[in-house]
């Protein structure tokens, strides 16, 4: 099998958008079997400016002991994926972050007074699209994942710019995908 030539490839960020479960989109209600296109563009929401994207794995070890012909044992450790994350750093406040924050049954209606931290189980669940930028400003890859949603790190209130984290948890879906442009 041939591998592609490597070459150093500056990657300056990524843009993320995002779609929640149960909105409707070109007449489609979203959800893990429908995903809408990109067509138009203004289908999916932009979740701001990213700052950081970071790809987090959580793993279970198996160890395999095995006696040797010589005397004592030897391990053989398989390592198994369970969970993927992608995680996104953001200085952007938005609905969904609001939402999580403050435990929200719904998306925040400006004007509109909302119960707070009514819901205990602070997730949501959606498709991301998220565009690996390089420094030219064309992009690397392009990934969508249908995911569970939560708040990694809620924000503050404070002197400056305040950051928030969003966890994007990896589902099963079959419109999860990934597509290197390079």
């Amino acid at each position: 099998m041939a591998f592609r030539a490597l070459t150093e490839t500056q990657v300056l960020g990524g843009l993320a958008f995002c779609l929640l479960a149960g909105e409707s989109v070109d007449s489609q209600t979203v959800s893990s079997t429908v995903k809408p296109d990109t067509d138009p563009t203004t289908n999916w929401k932009q979740l701001g400016c990213v700052k950081a994207v970071a790809f987090e794995v959580k793993k279970k070890d198996f160890v395999q002991e095995c006696p040797s012909e010589t005397g004592g044992y030897s391990e053989n450790t398989t390592s198994i994926v369970t969970e993927d994350v992608i995680v996104l750093e953001t200085e952007t406040l938005g609905d969904i972050v609001h939402q999580l924050q403050f435990g929200l049954t719904a998306a925040p209606t400006p004007g509109t007074e909302q119960a707070v931290f009514a819901k205990a189980e602070r997730k949501l669940y959606g498709w991301l699209k998220l565009q690996g930028r390089k420094l030219d400003g064309t992009d690397l890859l392009i990934m969508d994942v249908w995911c569970e949603i939560t708040l990694r790190t809620g924000y503050k209130f404070m002197n400056g710019l305040t950051a928030n984290a969003l966890a994007f948890k990896a589902l099963k879906a079959a419109g999860n995908g990934i597509k290197f442009v390079e």
